[in-house]
């Protein structure tokens, strides 16, 4: 079959219908392309303008971090430097404390009052004779060192303290790890602990046998001053030289509350000292019976009172060895310090008067 010409125009129409079609098309795509391009720029700066504006934050905020920053190490280091300072005091303070306490022999002491362990300082353990590195102490340890004398008083007021929840003070004798036997005050206060609640005894021990020892000095001397005031006014009123001795020892004995006294005078010739009077022995005078000049009279108090015109005192007869036969019934009775006191005229010594 033949296309006439009329077919062929008709084959072009349709075609170009086709393309104006596809152009249409195109250009509406092109359209919607350019309209999306344009969105899409308009959104890339809008997120660009968005990412600029937290970008300038974000060095606003590092600007701010680093100041703070720079703040803070300055807030630590001033802080860390008074924190020095304040350790730097406490330490010495603690020094100073420390020293103090080892000075004035005065030790510290912790007691966990639940399970009886007791933490101590070095003081404390020198106190009791032991190192620290050796010392492991509990309170029942520690009043395994009280004299069984005094052991039952300590524990009453310990009892008593922790009824009442009052301060503890107490004043005891303790035999040490070295066999001393030493007076010591406890002041102890309960103190609940804030971390573990726990409650403790804390308090100070102190070696206090050179107090007693002054304290038992001044007894004794108040006793002769007491005894030679007594003396004073018998000499006053007696009326014969055996009335005279006879009160001066009763003054002695009843009155000064010595446990024994004698009087002795000296034969010039011999020299023997010469019992006169005693109490409450009066039937052992002899004993007392002495030659000054013998080896066993050499240390004898009442003996050297005489030598020397002067009052004498021992507190310890029997460290000093004393061999005479009035220490050696002294030492037999339990008696222990003696005092001699020469009875003179002039220049001369009559005799002396012994209080044991």
């Amino acid at each position: 079959m033949t296309n006439t010409p009329a077919d062929y125009q008709e084959e072009l129409a349709r075609k170009g219908e086709t393309i104006r079609l596809l152009q249409d098309e195109l250009a509406e795509t092109n359209q919607g392309l350019v309209a999306l391009s344009m969105e899409l720029e308009q959104r890339v700066d809008q997120r660009t303008a968005e990412l600029q504006d937290a970008q300038a934050e974000l060095k606003r905020t590092n600007s701010e971090l680093l100041i703070l920053t720079m703040e803070l190490e300055d807030r630590v280091t001033q802080r860390t430097e008074e924190l020095t300072r304040t350790l730097a005091a406490l330490r010495e303070a603690e020094d100073r404390t420390a020293f103090a306490l080892g000075v004035t022999h005065i030790g510290t002491l912790d007691l966990n009052l639940a399970d009886g362990t007791l933490r101590t300082s070095a003081v404390f353990d020198r106190i009791l004779g032991y190192d620290t590195a050796t010392a492991d102490w509990t309170y029942d340890r520690f009043l395994g060192h009280v004299l069984p004398e005094d052991r039952e008083r300590v524990e009453q007021s310990y009892q008593e303290m922790l009824k009442r929840q009052a301060d503890w003070n107490v004043e005891c004798r303790i035999h040490s790890r070295d066999a001393l036997i030493r007076w010591i005050r406890i002041h102890g206060r309960i103190r609940v602990d804030e971390q573990t609640q726990s409650t403790h005894l804390v308090g100070i021990i102190q070696d206090i046998s050179s107090r007693k020892q002054d304290e038992s000095r001044i007894r004794k001397l108040s006793q002769i001053y007491a005894t030679l005031s007594r003396t004073n006014e018998t000499i006053v009123r007696a009326t014969d030289v055996d009335q005279l001795y006879t009160r001066l020892i009763d003054a002695a004995t009843s009155q000064g509350q010595f446990a024994l006294a004698w009087i002795g005078l000296v034969d010039p010739a011999t020299q023997w000292l010469e019992p006169y009077s005693a109490a409450p022995v009066e039937s052992h005078l002899e004993e007392f019976r002495m030659h000054l000049a013998a080896t066993e009279s050499r240390d004898d108090p009442t003996a050297i009172a005489i030598r020397e015109n002067r009052v004498v005192t021992l507190n310890d007869l029997k460290s000093r060895r004393v061999q005479s036969p009035a220490a050696v019934m002294a030492l037999r009775r339990g008696l222990q310090g003696a005092a001699a006191l020469p009875f003179r005229t002039g220049e001369r010594v009559l005799g002396a008067m012994t209080l044991y």
